[in-house]
């Protein structure tokens, strides 16, 4: 019991340093005001007695930057922003009007209609064009048309979590020849996709596209999305927080080779362009991106900047840019992902014998992130794949290698076949052993736990055993 006592006593002293440090620090309170507001306003509803009361609370704790960025962005958004942008919709659902529109992205192409993203700058920002079937568009084409505006119907809301508010319709469209920066790399996204997609087989190549241009990109069939669903790997089918994070690491990797300011200098530029490319919507690619920028900012300081205040920066910007992003499931999964890899892979390696110590860290922050997404996972989707932890431990580990072979294979392949032919015999062969791991997984959906009862107690128990775990690990430290 004493040594339970002083476990306990430890973890506290930590919780106190980290209270008292967002005490003393004025940006981090700003961030986390910024983020309780948006919550707030997004899942509770407009009840300015009770933001009121807590921030004189917080006032009254010392909190005083927190309590006044609070009350601050409350006030934006319940009486400027919210009410600013259902007044513009109202006044724009139903009007025609003709215009050019840029293509982002294309979400699906039927017989009849096609699916795009489009960007416009009447109305400004991002729209879900439904265009006929014809003419085919591609990323980087350039529409123009009489367009009607409609507001996006219940099934779509997800995509305002996205910046997409508005629908576009149009009976005729016509392409234009217009060139920019921007439609320059959206053009060759498209051509790099359609490189893959030549080069590979239809399974094969639809994940590597998901991996490099992100999920909407990648067309896969429903069988690959019914066995990576059981066999827990949906997450490698879309470019995603992980996905960004080895670029990201790969770039800073560089940070030894060439001095700090020519580092930054060369590598921001690099990830504003990388965000283009994989689309500005793709939340948790942009967190991971707006965590990597930085990153690069304190390697220029000489500087290491702790993931906790980097996640909370990120995430207050995302929210600030976009306040209904806040709802969308990609990235609470991404930034629980991302904290149960930072925070409880020591726990879960100091179990893991030393005989396999080269796939230690891999099982350790597959097992972390399956324990603190594993509510959410049972919130939303109902289920949760036991069979995930050891198809993650195989297929995780083929993600690094596959990215960076998919993306010279797509290069080489614009200038020369041969070699780009070779590149992609080699991207094929590991990405069949991910899809075999896939199907393998896929045939023990016993596994998949889909009774919600269950599903919180083993999540109950995990939790409970990493416990146990971090208290042994505590004691044989302090016995030496």
């Amino acid at each position: 019991m004493r040594h339970l006592r002083r476990y306990f006593g430890y973890r506290l002293g930590q919780v106190r340093r980290v209270f008292l440090l967002v005490q003393k620090v004025a940006a981090i309170q700003i961030c986390l005001g910024i983020i309780f507001a948006v919550a707030l306003v997004n899942w509770v509803g407009n009840y300015g007695w009770f933001v009121l009361l807590l921030g004189l609370l917080l006032f009254r704790c010392k909190f005083r930057w927190l309590a006044l960025s609070l009350l601050i962005t409350f006030l934006w958004l319940t009486c400027i922003y919210f009410p600013g942008m259902k007044a513009a919709e109202d006044k724009l659902i139903g009007q025609h009007f003709t215009t050019g529109a840029m293509v982002v992205e294309v979400m699906q192409q039927g017989t009849y209609e096609q699916q795009v993203i489009l960007k416009t700058e009447m109305p400004s920002g991002l729209s879900l064009g439904q265009l006929p079937a014809y003419p085919k568009l591609a990323a980087g084409d350039y529409v123009y048309g009489e367009f009607t505006i409609d507001k996006l119907t219940e099934n779509l809301e997800y995509l305002r979590s996205e910046g997409i508010n508005l629908i576009l319709s149009a009976n005729n469209i016509g392409l234009l020849e217009i060139m920019n920066i921007e439609l320059a790399i959206y053009k060759l996204k498209a051509e790099l996709i359609k490189r893959i997609q030549v080069n590979l087989p239809e399974g094969q190549g639809a994940l590597l596209v998901g991996l490099l241009a992100g999920g909407r990109a990648a067309s896969l069939s429903k069988d690959l999305k019914s066995n990576l669903k059981l066999s827990g790997l949906s997450h490698i089918a879309s470019i995603s927080g992980y996905n960004v994070s080895i670029i990201v690491s790969a770039l800073i990797a560089f940070a030894g080779l060439i001095s700090r300011r020519w580092l930054v200098i060369g590598l921001v530029p690099l990830l504003i362009l990388f965000l283009l490319f994989i689309g500005v919507y793709n939340l948790p690619a942009a967190r991971a991106m707006v965590m990597g920028g930085l990153a690069l900012v304190g390697i220029f300081c000489g500087r290491s900047v702790h993931w906790s205040w980097a996640l909370i920066f990120a995430l207050s910007l995302l929210v600030l840019l976009n306040p209904l992003a806040i709802n969308s499931v990609s990235l609470w999964l991404s930034l629980l992902a991302f904290i149960g890899v930072c925070s409880f892979t020591q726990v879960w390696s100091y179990t893991i014998p030393n005989f396999i110590a080269l796939v230690r860290e891999t099982l350790a922050a597959t097992f972390s992130v399956s324990v603190v997404s594993m509510p959410l996972m049972i919130q939303i989707f109902g289920s949760v794949s036991l069979v995930g932890l050891i198809s993650n431990l195989f297929a995780l580990p083929l993600i690094p290698p596959i990215m960076a072979l998919g993306i010279l294979a797509a290069g080489l392949d614009l200038v020369n076949d041969q070699i780009g032919n070779a590149c992609f015999w080699l991207v094929d062969g590991m990405l069949r052993v991910v899809v075999f791991i896939a199907d393998t997984g896929a045939k023990f959906e016993f596994l998949q736990i889909s009774d919600m009862r269950i599903a919180w107690i083993c999540w109950i128990v995990l939790i409970l055993v990493m416990l146990i775990i971090d208290y042994r690990k505590y004691i044989n430290a302090r016995l030496g």
